[in-house]
């Protein structure tokens, strides 16, 4: 996880040197590996990596999110069949991915990254203001770039690291998320799907990631790839 600057001020502060999720590097019995030719059912993505469905009893912005998140999906699927496999993320799919999150939600705000402080509700925890994304962001996509960590690892990182550094609005857990599973998809992983029953367990994990413990959240992110992969292999 990237270590960031300080939130105290808005004064730029002195380079601080990005820490991985290295521990589990070398913990390979615990570690998924591929599936290989796995691809995403388009029918069935918004309650199976967000835990719901719109229904007529949903607000206009949940329909709006849940077809956000279908199309959202759909496009990091057809980068995953038009990119090769090591194409380098970079900052223009963070906004691209950004934006289909909140268009027709919040159309000025989408696929920009914010300029204000924001406040994350319910955790004590103070993003960095946005004077240093200039050094953070490109550093978050360095890392998610580096040859030789375990992408299940990596795409927990990246996850992490945008929920860390949130650089927009709104909408920064929907795309930290969609990041992760471009990053999976693309070397061959299925989805981590966030289970309903285990939302409050994968918030937990993620607070504690914030605060620079990142083995719980790296752990969760490595069952819940773990669990889609059985279940595949159980529907083969």
């Amino acid at each position: 996880m990237l270590s960031l600057p300080s939130t105290r001020s808005n004064e730029p502060r002195e380079k601080s040197s990005p820490t991985l999720l290295r521990p589990f590097a070398s913990n390979s019995r615990t570690t998924p590996t591929p599936s290989r030719g796995v691809r995403s059912h388009s029918g069935r993505p918004n309650f199976v990596i967000e835990g719901h469905a719109p229904t007529s009893g949903k607000t206009l912005r949940e329909i709006y999110e849940a077809r956000n998140h279908d199309r959202a999906l759909r496009a990091i699927e057809e980068w995953v069949e038009k990119r090769p496999a090591n194409a380098p993320l970079t900052d223009q799919d963070v906004l691209d991915i950004h934006a289909h999150v909140l268009a027709d939600i919040e159309p000025k705000n989408a696929g920009r990254f914010r300029t204000d402080r924001v406040l994350i509700k319910g955790t004590r925890f103070i993003p960095p203001g946005s004077h240093g994304f200039g050094e953070i962001v490109p550093r978050m996509l360095e890392l998610s770039n580096l040859p030789g960590v375990h992408p299940v690892l990596q795409s927990a990182e990246l996850h992490s690291n945008a929920v860390a550094i949130h650089p927009f609005t709104d909408g920064n857990g929907r795309t930290a998320r969609l990041l992760m599973n471009y990053h999976l998809l693309r070397r061959g992983f299925p989805h981590a799907i966030i289970e309903v029953e285990k939302r409050a367990e994968y918030l937990a994990a993620l607070e504690e990631a914030n605060g620079g413990k990142c083995e719980r959240f790296a752990s969760f992110v490595l069952q819940s790839v773990g669990s889609s992969i059985e279940r595949l292999v159980g529907e083969a």
